[in-house]
């Protein structure tokens, strides 16, 4: 069993915490002994980048299909539709 010295953010317990498997990303989990209650040691940042971003709104000024620019850039559809949507809210420069 190996221990690690973070925090617990539920409790803020730092003596009980211990691995506990990695999740889909890879990323490291941890359990915490005294709450149990589990969560990412490092979690990773899901946010669409301003690059990705950009290069939907490329993709959809080019008319590319939504599916293709989720096989294009490795997205959901609901991401498309949600920076479309963002995109046509925002006045014209």
């Amino acid at each position: 069993m190996i221990v690690y010295t973070v925090a617990c953010p539920h409790c803020q317990q730092t003596e009980p915490v211990v691995k506990y498997g990695a999740t889909k990303a890879g990323t490291q989990r941890a359990k915490c002994n005294a709450c149990n209650k589990t969560f990412a040691v490092q979690p990773k940042s899901r946010a669409v980048t301003p690059e990705k971003e950009a290069l939907i709104l490329h993709h959809l000024e080019e008319r590319t299909s939504i599916r293709g620019i989720c096989r294009a850039v490795q997205c959901t559809s609901k991401t498309v539709y949600t920076i479309l949507k963002k995109s046509r809210s925002t006045p014209p420069v």
